[in-house]
């Protein structure tokens, strides 16, 4: 990885994911109304399995799954299905061999 003016530039055969952050995920929209798309990616030569965590503001598990599979490609996008939940502000907690990574976001029903 070679780093020019604050952007990183993977040499050939790596993934463009530092291997001190282990993984990078995305996720849109955010409000989302139903539907919350969520891809991931890991740092060259590595794979593991990551769970997935979604609280709502109280602490509570709204939400888990298992991700299993994930390697050094970026994962197609996974529509995750959260019409049940209800209007408000949710963390997004992922967990992969001892790294976490939170990102909140808004549920919105019209």
């Amino acid at each position: 990885m070679t780093n020019v003016g604050g952007v990183n530039f993977p040499a050939p055969g790596q993934s463009g994911v530092c291997l001190n952050d282990l993984f990078f995920y995305d996720f849109y929209p955010n409000p989302i109304r139903n539907i919350l798309n969520f891809n991931m990616q890991f740092a060259s030569l590595q794979t593991a399995p990551a769970n997935l965590q979604i609280y709502n503001v109280y602490g509570t598990i709204v939400y888990s799954q298992l991700l299993n599979n994930l390697t050094d490609f970026p994962t197609p996008p996974n529509s995750i299905n959260l019409a049940g939940l209800e209007s408000g502000v949710y963390v997004l907690l992922i967990q992969s061999r001892g790294v976490s990574k939170i990102s909140k976001f808004i549920k919105h029903t019209p």
